[in-house]
Formats: C-alpha cells, structure tokens, sequence
C-alpha cells in the first residue's frame, strides 16, 4: 500500500540544515560549550583537529545529524565556535582532507557524549513510543491539569504526539474530501451523458 509523505522535500530539508537566517541567540544556545565538551575537544593535538571535532560535535547536537564531507559550515556559526577554541576559523578547511580522521572522532564523540546512529531498531522503538502517545492523547484526553502533573519531558511527548495524531487526521480528512469532490465530478459527468444518450435514443438515432 502507498505511504502518504506528510512533508515535502523542501519541508524535510528545514529539519536537516542550519538555516541560513539562525540568530545569534540559537547559536549560543545549541553551540556553546560546557567545560567538559572543551576539555574533550582540547584533547587534540592539532588546531584544525580541534576546530573540527567541535564542528562534528555542534552538528550532532543541531541540526542533529552528521556533518557531511565537504559541507561548508555556515560563517556565524564557525565563526562563533572557533572563537570559543581561541583559533583561526579558516583552518577548517584543513580538517577535511582526512576523511579517516572525520570517522575516528565521530566514533570518540559518540562514545564521549552518548549519541547513537538512528538506526531501524532505534526508529522501530521511536515509532512504538509515539503510537503509543497517540493513543493517550486520543483515547484518555489528556486535560490541561494532567498534563501540569507530568514532568516536563512526557509533557512535551504528549504534546508532540497530539501534533502528529491532529496533522494525521487533518491529512486523512482532506483526502476524504477530495475523493468526495472527485466523486460527485464523476456522477454528474456520467448523469450528463446518460441525458445525452435519451435524447439521442428519442430523435430516433442508434446508441453506439
């Protein structure tokens, strides 16, 4: 059976890029570094080893996926993390000339901060979680005054899930009324033609 894409490619590349207008607030916010993640970063005997072990590590955290090879780093962004590091952001382009070195701190900063590749098992479990807050939001009607009682993580899972149940049902709703309009067409195009063929069969000529 067919999936129905609720997103657009344009719409999927919004949750996968850094957008071009990002504020000086959300940089600071998803790219400054605690004392620790410096202490890690730091660990590099190299300059453009430590720029770019932060760059992979400020892609991890947002938009949450991989740095690709070759990718060019918005300015404000590298700009803003290498004046964390105290260092020349045009080194960077130093760093990506040893793809092995790319794939060996990407292996250290998994293991340092505990990010894991979404895979099929990891999707599989994620989808189980939201069906499973659908069905909470949809049948338990979740009040205001229940919600206030959660911590704020389940909070906002429910609150995610009631997004994608009401986007679902938006979705399934207009489709329906598509396949109403499409319908009514078809029988009014097909009323008309029977008319067509009477009139015909009355003036005396053969219906084909």
């Amino acid at each position: 059976m067919a999936t129905r894409e609720l997103l657009s490619p344009t719409q999927r590349l919004q949750f996968t890029e850094i957008p071009d207008s990002i504020t000086t607030r959300d940089i600071a916010r998803y790219y400054t570094f605690n004392n620790d993640e410096l202490k890690v970063i730091k660990e590099r005997r190299r300059p453009h080893n430590r720029l770019g072990f932060a760059v992979q590590l400020s892609y991890l955290r947002f938009p949450s996926r991989v740095w690709s090879l070759g990718e060019i780093v918005p300015e404000s962004v590298l700009f803003y993390i290498a004046s964390q590091l105290k260092l020349d952001p045009t080194i960077i382009t130093e760093y990506s000339q040893r793809d092995t070195t790319r794939r060996e701190h990407l292996a250290e900063i998994q293991n340092n901060f505990g990010f894991h590749t979404f895979n099929t098992s990891t999707y599989k479990q994620f989808s189980i979680g939201v069906i499973t807050f659908c069905n909470i939001v949809r049948y338990a009607k979740s009040t205001p005054a229940h919600l206030s009682r959660l911590d704020e993580l389940r909070r906002y899972a429910i609150l995610v899930a009631f997004l994608i149940e009401w986007s679902a049902s938006l979705v399934d709703y207009a489709i329906g009324m598509h396949d109403k309009m499409m319908g009514k067409l078809f029988n009014k195009s097909e009323h008309q033609r029977n008319g067509c063929r009477v009139q015909s069969c009355g003036d005396g000529r053969r219906l084909v």
